[in-house]
């Protein structure tokens, strides 16, 4: 698989089939939005939300002052992490590194385009939740590990530094942590799309199988993490 620029990140389709899970906006159609129209974007990195308008913008670089609102960032920050925003009724992502020395600036970095996010249901950031990949038709499959950097009732987004074969079936054995409830849920996923950065592989996966009792972990889960973050962290 090529490896991406720091400018660009390629978006590798890995299914043609029609379904409501994301459509991916390479830099290169970057374009397409005006970021200067838009009067809010949310920041988040690991389980802290910042809501903040665009001051500046340089090539990949966004520079942002956190709205009155928005709680200060309480110290420096340098980590992963992504900004969302709503361009013409439709909600983007994309994905890269936030920067903080200024309690109410930050400094983001673009390392993929902008993703559509499609999905209908609540989807919850998590902060790189443990979780194993298993390929289920090999007889002395790898475990491979991964994380879960966000979850839906139908599906995740997990990153790992291992390539899948996107014409697989796979295990995910994940833990849902928050507070005191720690729970280990089992599915059976495909791949939907990928994206490279840096030699780290985010994967869109769907749950293609899931008992009742799994899915009723997942549940409790973003029930749990919907009463600590409330509504609009989870459908913003």
């Amino acid at each position: 698989m090529k490896r991406n620029s720091r400018r660009s990140s390629k978006i590798i389709p890995l299914f043609t089939e029609k379904r409501k899970e994301s459509k991916i906006f390479t830099g290169k159609r970057r374009g397409k939005i005006d970021l200067k129209n838009i009067k809010e974007f949310l920041i988040t990195c690991g389980d802290k939300e910042y809501r903040a308008s665009l001051t500046e913008e340089k090539g990949n670089n966004l520079i942002f002052q956190l709205l009155p609102q928005s709680p200060p960032t309480g110290g420096e920050i340098r980590k992963r992490g992504e900004v969302s925003f709503y361009y013409q009724g439709k909600k983007y992502l994309t994905y890269g590194m936030v920067y903080c020395i200024e309690a109410r600036k930050i400094t983001f970095i673009m390392e993929t385009g902008f993703i559509e996010e499609r999905r209908k249901e609540t989807r919850v950031k998590t902060s790189a939740l443990p979780a194993k990949i298993i390929e289920i038709k090999r007889f002395r499959p790898d475990i491979i590990n991964a994380s879960i950097i966000d979850i839906s009732r139908s599906g995740a987004r997990i990153e790992t530094r291992s390539i899948l074969n996107k014409q697989l079936p796979y295990i995910i054995e994940g833990h849902l942590i928050t507070g005191h409830f720690h729970q280990i849920f089992q599915a059976v996923f495909k791949i939907k799309n990928c994206e490279e950065i840096k030699g780290l592989y985010l994967y869109g996966i769907h749950f293609e199988e899931i008992s009742p009792e799994n899915q009723k972990k997942i549940d409790k889960f973003l029930i749990r993490v919907k009463g600590k973050w409330g509504k609009d962290a989870l459908n913003y």
